[in-house]
């Protein structure tokens, strides 16, 4: 019986045109006395190129950087959270910080609040904040009662220091500290040597038979590992020329991402399961008519679970445009192995196995035709990286198991961290660390990073099939959540695609399980909640055989999400524990699928209505914008809290500005402003 193990390859050669280095400083070094003049990253905005910076440049930027840090007081060994957008200064802040021997810990930008950051800082004991000029004067304020100093906040400007000399850092030190998205539990502090960061891009490099001198295309977060490891290391360490975009470029029109790919020509480019899904929904034929995509043969796609589905939809609508399905690079990774674990081969189609759901609930895998009935869809995300194996074990045994098993991943290699960040010293001992000793076919043991998925292998290729934390466990069989999420939200059109939250009742609750689903905001005034709970309850009675399920409907943007936009299933049972859901209606009752509860309508008498012609108009223009009933809208509460988006900010702020003169900036919507507060503004303007 073969078992579940993809074996540990060599590490190949390095790719065409890369010259080794143990460092990704020492990296640039190089490219920077071999081709000081060549573009290494451009920034793009509204399509247009709107900063660029060569190899020569961007090297002695992170110089000029590194001097100003140090002459004042940042020292080797200290953390520096760097909040920025994606940007060219976070690129060379994030490098200045290696030159000088500080360690670097990307963070997302605070907005509304800045809990996630402020948790970061205080846990990696942060003794510098490193932020953009635009950032800073907003994060000050958000920071109080931090042992930080205000004057420890420190913003990035374009005379800032002059050139210092080069840490030379040694391949086991600490080159970054990556946090968790906390997609599942609250985020950890993975700790990533050099050594980890190099073996990780040179496997991708590798893996992608990625070759200096080509372009690549990103609207990835820089504060992601998919975005700074896969794209921002991964192209520096290539020598492949990067073009990014803010990711609310890609939000508001996900076409601005397909022309940057197709303008510069670019080989590389890709992103979670989602932008995929956006770009067929959202593009439209005016669009596909004028586009040329035969020149993007790497589509990579992870960081979420890959859907078969949504594959077919992209390959079906871009097909025309010359679009490949062999393009498609599904692939799977986390943090703690710095980024990439497997992926398909270039220009290999990925595969797709139907697997029977009764079989699998009880671990096994057992194939079927895909016309035939009880099955789940799943995409290979390919075979293991160079220099790492990876193994399918029982997670509560530690056995291996064999192939077409389903289990936890395990994985090891030179990529994975060596733990993660302890607060302090004396928690050291105390830090509890994912790995796990496993014998290998020799006898020796061999250290394994304990994943948490779970996945099954099958002819050499890795098929993710969840996590362990988030299983749903009933009556003795495995339910993963995101089956019955996509189940639920496809119910019904009212419901926000990939809106949904399925976690597991209570062992007190004669329930179940508990769906959270958020409802499309431009449907908020004409819900019929009683048949959309009907209809949830229906799709999983139907698909899954399961009953006893409660149902809450909730407005847009109320599940708790990663900043990389990944739900938090832990964090939405902790709220629905402690009733912080503020729902429309929830349906707890003892019911079979079908049976109906009426929602609790608006109550329109209640509403707050505006006071001038002002806050009339203003009432009026938010209610348009966001789609929604103007009876629905409130002049007193935030409008953030209503559902607005990145393009509604941008519209309201246009709007606005055209009528009055007055220029609203748009993180007064983060900051909580309501109708009433814009109304104030412009009069006292």
């Amino acid at each position: 019986m073969r078992t579940a193990i993809i074996p540990a390859p060599s590490l190949s050669t390095p790719a065409r045109g890369v010259t080794v280095a143990q460092t990704i400083l020492e990296r640039l070094r190089i490219l920077a006395e071999e081709r000081p003049d060549t573009r290494a990253f451009v920034h793009l905005q509204d399509g247009q190129v709107a900063g660029a910076l060569s190899y020569g440049a961007l090297r002695s930027r992170a110089g000029s950087i590194g001097a100003g840090l140090q002459s004042i007081g940042v020292r080797h060994g200290e953390r520096v959270v760097l909040l920025f957008p994606s940007s060219l200064d976070f690129i060379a802040s994030f490098l200045a910080c290696q030159w000088i021997g500080a360690i670097p810990v990307p963070a997302y930008p605070p907005q509304r609040d800045a809990l996630t950051a402020r948790r970061i800082i205080t846990h990696c004991e942060a003794s510098w904040v490193l932020a953009s000029t635009a950032v800073h004067h907003r994060i000050v304020s958000k920071f109080g009662g931090l042992s930080l100093s205000p004057d420890r906040l420190v913003a990035v400007d374009t005379e800032f220091g002059a050139d210092v000399g080069e840490w030379v850092a040694t391949p086991h030190e600490i080159a970054l500290l990556q946090y968790t998205s906390g997609s599942t539990s609250a985020p950890k502090g993975v700790v990533l040597t050099h050594a980890n960061l190099l073996a990780n891009v040179a496997a991708i490099t590798s893996h992608m038979g990625a070759t200096s001198g080509e372009t690549a295309v990103s609207w990835l977060p820089m504060y992601h590992d998919m975005g700074l490891i896969g794209m921002v290391l991964g192209s520096l360490y290539s020598g492949v020329t990067l073009y990014f975009m803010a990711p609310t470029e890609f939000v508001r029109n996900p076409a601005r991402w397909l022309q940057a790919i197709v303008d510069t020509k670019a080989r590389y480019s890709g992103g979670p399961n989602f932008a995929y899904q956006h770009c067929v929904d959202r593009i439209g034929p005016a669009v596909t008519a004028d586009l040329d995509l035969s020149g993007w043969h790497v589509a990579t796609n992870g960081a979420e679970p890959v859907r078969s589905g949504v594959l077919e939809a992209f390959c079906e609508k871009f097909a025309e445009c010359g679009f490949s399905r062999k393009a498609f690079l599904p692939c799977y990774g986390l943090a703690e192995s710095a980024l990439m674990v497997t992926g398909v081969s270039v220009q290999d189609q990925a595969a797709v196995r139907y697997v029977d759901k009764t079989d699998l609930k009880h671990g096994r895998v057992v194939f079927r035709t895909r016309s035939a009935a009880g099955i789940q869809p799943f995409v290979s995300c390919g075979s293991v990286i160079s220099g790492h194996d990876l193994v399918i074990a029982d997670p509560a045994t530690g056995e291996r198991l064999p192939q077409n098993r389903c289990g936890e991943i395990w994985v090891s290699g030179p990529s994975v961290t060596p733990g993660y960040w302890a607060a302090n010293a004396a928690d050291a001992p105390d830090q509890p660390q994912p790995f796990a000793m496993l014998n290998n076919h020799d006898g020796e043991p061999k250290r394994y990073l304990r994943t948490g998925d779970l996945g099954f292998v099958s002819d050499g290729q890795l098929f993710v099939t969840g996590r362990i934390k988030d299983l749903i466990i009933v009556r003795g069989l495995n339910y993963h959540p995101q089956d019955l999420e996509e189940a639920a939200w496809r119910s019904h059109p009212a419901i926000e695609p990939s809106g949904v939250i399925a976690f597991q009742a209570e062992p007190s609750n004669p329930l179940d399980i508990i769906l959270i689903a958020e409802i499309r905001r431009e449907m908020l005034s004409k819900i019929d909640s009683a048949d959309i709970v009907a209809a949830m309850r229906s799709a999983l009675s139907s698909e899954f055989q399961l009953a006893g399920i409660a149902v809450g409907l909730v407005r847009p943007r109320a599940l708790p999400r990663t900043s990389s936009g990944k739900v938090q299933r832990s964090r939405a049972r902790d709220m629905h524990a402690d009733g912080e859901f503020d729902c429309l209606t929830f349906d707890d009752r003892l019911a079979l699928p079908g049976t109906t509860t009426e929602l609790l309508a608006a109550d329109a008498d209640a509403a707050i209505h505006p006071r001038s012609e002002t806050e009339a108009w203003l009432l009026e223009l938010v209610a348009r914008n966001l789609k929604i009933d103007r009876d629905l809208v409130r002049c007193d509460t935030p409008i953030i809290d209503m559902g607005i988006d990145s393009l509604s900010q941008l519209q309201l702020t246009h709007e606005i500005s055209a009528k009055f003169g007055v220029e609203i900036e748009v993180e007064h919507y983060f900051d909580g402003v309501s109708i009433r507060g814009v109304g104030q503004l412009i009069e006292n303007a």
